[in-house]
């Protein structure tokens, strides 16, 4: 084994290394990894879609919004708040 082996058997094991990354390749997939995350829904609008979903349903309930109208007028009649 000549000095040419040995030269050449060094640059195989050198390009057998692995390659360092590339630096835009590594910001494009840290880009993708925070794009691809799931956009949080504040409370409110949680709260406010739920809230919409529930008086959709209560009108379509005419008896329910009825009894709700005479049961708030009889507990705010002036009868009512002096027996109470």
């Amino acid at each position: 084994m000549g000095a040419e082996h040995l030269a050449v058997v060094a640059k195989l094991k050198e390009a057998k290394k692995p390659r360092s990354p590339d630096k835009k390749l590594v910001n494009l997939r840290d880009a993708l990894a925070t794009v691809s995350k799931p956009i949080t829904i504040h409370p409110r609008l949680v709260r406010l879609r739920n809230d919409t979903k529930l008086s959709e349903t209560q009108l379509k309930n005419h008896r329910l919004i009825g009894a709700q109208d005479i049961a708030w007028a009889l507990m705010n009649s002036p009868a009512f708040l002096f027996n109470h």
